[in-house]
C-alpha cells in the first residue's frame, strides 16, 4: 500500500511539473477554420487614411485549450502599467497589431494578466509568455480577445 501511495504521489508531482504546451498562433484557431487566408500575416497598407481599423470578429476559439498551461511567443501591446512595470497587455502575433493596423480576430489575440506586473518591454521585442490559458472573451479598449492568460513567466527573445 505504501508503494502504491508513493507511486501515485510521484506521478502527481511529475504532472504538476510538466512543461507547458508550446503553441504557435495557428494553434489558437480551430483546425476546421485554418486555411491560407487566415494564416497570412497582415501587411501594412501604403495609405493609412484609406484603411478601416475595424476588427474582424470572424473565427472561433478552441475550447479544449481552456485551463491548459501554455507557452506562446508574440509581441506586447501594453494596456495597464507604467514605464517600468506592466500588469495587463495584449499578446499579439506580429509587430504593430492593434496599433498600426486593424486588430487581428479574437482567436489571434490573448489578454495577458500579471497581477504583480512584469518589466516593461519595447513594442518590437518578441517575448515568450507562459501561464494558464482561458478560453474567454475579453473586451479591451483596443480589441476583443478570445483568450485570456494568467501570466506566470515572461522572457524577451534575444536576437
Amino acid at each position: 500500500m505504501t508503494r502504491l501511495f508513493t507511486a501515485l504521489l510521484m506521478s502527481l508531482t511529475l504532472a504538476a511539473q510538466a512543461e507547458p504546451l508550446t503553441l504557435d498562433w495557428i494553434d489558437l484557431v480551430p483546425e476546421a477554420e485554418r486555411d491560407s487566408r487566415s494564416t497570412q500575416p497582415m501587411l501594412l497598407p501604403a495609405q493609412h487614411e484609406q484603411m478601416s481599423f475595424e476588427q474582424s470578429l470572424a473565427g472561433s476559439m478552441r475550447p479544449e485549450l481552456d485551463q491548459q498551461s501554455v507557452r506562446l511567443t508574440g509581441y506586447v501591446v501594453p494596456l495597464e502599467g507604467d514605464f517600468d512595470k506592466v500588469t495587463e497587455f495584449l499578446l499579439v502575433p506580429f509587430v504593430g497589431a492593434c496599433v498600426h493596423v486593424p486588430p487581428p480576430p479574437p482567436n489571434q489575440l490573448v489578454h495577458v494578466i500579471f497581477p504583480d506586473g512584469v518589466f516593461a518591454t519595447q513594442l518590437w521585442d518578441a517575448v515568450v509568455v507562459e501561464g494558464v490559458l482561458q478560453v474567454s472573451n475579453s473586451q479591451t479598449e483596443l480589441a476583443e480577445t478570445g483568450y485570456q492568460l494568467s501570466g506566470q513567466k515572461l522572457a524577451v527573445l534575444q536576437p
